[in-house]
């Protein structure tokens, strides 16, 4: 079935967010809320900056509103957080009438591969608003579209629940840490006292050239892939093998921990995933090796660098406010409280059966999300 093809110019209309100076941002959370890039689909309050001076009203984002990033890496959300006002390079997007809005925002989702694909590459990819205002979607009457939009989100709520459910494991890891090492703050259970940078160090990546970053050859893996708990790979830009040059040596494989160490998610780790071939370590990403590993395990390191006490500790020494910088060095500055490795054995062994029930709901999530794929194909070609 083929319905009318319509600009997206024409079903909705559109706000530009503001660009607020960085140099006001403030940490006063008297303020409001700016939603940056950073925020979009991560409403964590840890995250935000926030706006002490005047503005205009129209530039204030409420639960619901649909926004869609237009720089860096492109998404499309349902606003869950607390009313904020909206930064540059985010729109808002009001439905017309005739328009059902979560059938628009699962367009728009399904439209994601061709809005990055009109961007004006540049050292981060843009796409500018008039181009957006001339893409084009198949637009069925309302009552279709509200069909659409109920099977979808049956899908897609399988999906959360099933990431939900990989999150709370995640979760759980980190209890069973606190569980038998208590605060670590505190040392409660008074282990000594030892020199972090004995037991391990942190390999920073490798300044390429971004221009020399395309869409086939090797994974070069930046900040932007880290998400907490995994590395993207897929996601990450590629770079080709004979241009790689001096970056050679900054290889990482399977099961390397990796750190972010710029920017709003400066902290976050990930664990890289089982691949094949060859990946490499962008700057201002680190590497952790292991120096003594008959005194400090792989599992113990990763819920360490996790952990609140060891969070707090780098950010306490990033400099930067908007945009903050730790150093390799300064990730394994300071002394911890060091468990036998004993008892680091006997936690290494609760998290490996936690990862077995975690590969178990990684499966789960990749047919669910397969199965919403399918779906959203059948939904905007008229088949479903």
């Amino acid at each position: 079935m083929s319905w009318p093809r319509k600009n997206l110019g024409d079903i909705v209309d559109f706000l530009s967010g503001f660009a607020w100076k960085a140099a006001n941002f403030s940490d006063d959370r008297s303020g409001v809320p700016i939603i940056r890039i950073q925020n979009v689909d991560s409403v964590r309050e840890s995250d935000f900056v926030y706006w002490v001076d005047e503005y205009d009203s129209r530039f204030i984002v409420k639960e619901g509103d649909l926004l869609l990033t237009l720089s860096g890496s492109f998404r499309a959300e349902f606003w869950t957080g607390p009313d904020a006002l909206l930064n540059q390079r985010i729109v808002k997007i009001t439905p017309k009438s005739d328009i059902d809005r979560n059938w628009l925002m699962h367009s728009l989702r399904g439209a994601l591969a061709q809005i990055e694909a009109m961007g004006r590459h540049a050292l981060v990819n843009n796409v500018a608003l008039s181009d957006l205002r001339q893409m084009q979607l198949s637009v069925p009457p309302l009552e279709e579209q509200k069909r659409i939009a109920a099977i979808l989100d049956q899908a897609d709520d399988i999906r959360h629940k099933r990431q939900h459910a990989i999150d709370r494991l995640n979760q759980l890891g980190q209890a069973i840490f606190h569980d038998m090492f208590g605060d670590l703050d505190a040392n409660n259970h008074n282990f000594p006292i030892v020199a972090l940078d004995k037991l391990i160090k942190v390999q920073g990546g490798y300044a390429f050239k971004s221009d020399l970053f395309g869409e086939d050859g090797d994974p070069v893996i930046r900040i932007s892939n880290i998400d907490g708990e995994s590395v993207d790979l897929e996601k990450s830009v590629k770079i080709a093998p004979e241009n790689v040059g001096k970056g050679r040596s900054f290889t990482i494989s399977e099961g390397d921990l990796l750190i972010a160490m710029s920017g709003a998610t400066t902290g976050k780790t990930g664990t890289v995933p089982k691949f094949s071939g060859t990946a490499y370590l962008n700057q201002r990403v680190g590497k952790y090796i292991i120096l003594d590993n008959k005194n400090i395990s792989a599992n113990f390191l990763v819920n360490l660098v996790k952990s609140e006490f060891y969070q707090k500790r780098i950010l306490d020494q990033a400099w930067g406010a908007a945009q903050p910088n730790v150093s390799s060095n300064q990730l394994v500055s300071f002394a911890i409280p060091l468990p036998p490795i004993c008892i680091q054995n006997r936690f290494s062994e609760c998290m490996n059966g936690l990862s077995d029930v975690k590969s178990a709901n990684y499966a789960e999530l990749e047919r669910s999300t397969s199965l919403f794929a399918s779906l959203q194909h059948r939904a905007f070609t008229g088949q479903l």
